[in-house]
């Protein structure tokens, strides 16, 4: 029986956080309203692949 090495992946790119403020509507053009609840996220192209990637089978280098 063969076994099934898994992928090696190595991402580089940019981590960034998010930050998000939700409202109960888009506001009108020139338009200031009161926002709710804020949240800070991970975002940013690498960390978004290196989500995928740990989903995925593969050997991951670093921490």
């Amino acid at each position: 029986m063969t076994a099934i090495m898994p992928n090696k992946v190595v991402i580089v790119g940019s981590y960034d956080t998010d930050l998000t403020i939700k409202t109960n509507r888009i506001p009108q053009s020139e338009e200031t309203i009161v926002g709710g609840k804020f949240s800070m996220t991970a975002g940013g192209k690498g960390a978004n692949q290196t989500v995928v990637a740990a989903r995925a089978p593969a050997h991951r280098f670093g921490s």
